[in-house]
């Protein structure tokens, strides 16, 4: 069975990206979209939205494990709560790859308004103390966010955060991905995308579980 991984946004863009983000991972994922979602999900009611469209469509899935594909988690506790299902979301798995990569991070966010709701995330896993800072870009859209025209942002961005203190730069949104290793490449520190940290650790997951099976 596949990975189910859900973009909570209605971009078709991002939905993309996502996909293009997760392929080089093989073929174990199956991405979609909720058609009736924000284009961004960008403020806490956003997000909430998010969270109650994803309960009903976990619940239903048919699947060997489920990506939440957006840096807020939408839903990720309500749903863990609720199901016995692997459950992993795109900013739990950065941060997490984040400190095991090094000892202080940043992160670069999508919007000013999201910042708190990431923050709040961040603190109940216990890894608020080695952000070195979360800096927004300027109010960007999700779909917009991985294209050319917002990379001279992103990168000064970037650059700024490692002048902070940053061993490693965390991208805060879904659809950053198609300029994650350019920013890598200029920067010279771990840049890691929200989507293919999650992709890596719900496909572990999904291989621990199938070793422990009988033969």
């Amino acid at each position: 069975m596949s990975i189910l991984v859900y973009n909570p946004n209605s971009s078709e863009t991002v939905t993309r990206a996502i996909a293009d983000t997760l392929a080089p991972l093989g073929p174990h994922f199956e991405v979609t979209r909720n058609a009736n979602g924000p284009a961004t999900v960008r403020t806490d009611e956003d997000a909430r939205l998010a969270g109650d469209a994803f309960l009903p469509f976990a619940e239903a899935a048919d699947c060997a494990g489920l990506i939440i594909a957006c840096f807020s988690d939408p839903g990720l506790d309500q749903a863990r709560a609720r199901l016995n299902k692997p459950i992993t979301g795109a900013q739990e798995a950065a941060i997490l790859e984040a400190t095991e990569q090094a000892e202080r991070y940043g992160i670069i966010a999508l919007s000013a308004l999201a910042i708190p709701r990431h923050q709040k995330n961040i603190e109940k896993m216990g890894l608020l103390d080695r952000l070195v800072a979360e800096l927004p870009l300027s109010d960007v859209s999700a779909a917009a966010s991985g294209q050319d025209n917002v990379w001279p942002e992103m990168l000064e961005t970037g650059r700024t955060l490692k002048r902070q203190g940053a061993g490693a730069i965390v991208l805060g949104c879904a659809g950053m991905g198609p300029l994650a290793q350019r920013l890598q490449s200029e920067i010279g520190i771990p840049v890691i995308d929200p989507i293919y940290a999650a992709g890596k650790r719900a496909l572990k997951r999904q291989n621990e579980t199938n070793s422990r099976k009988p033969a």
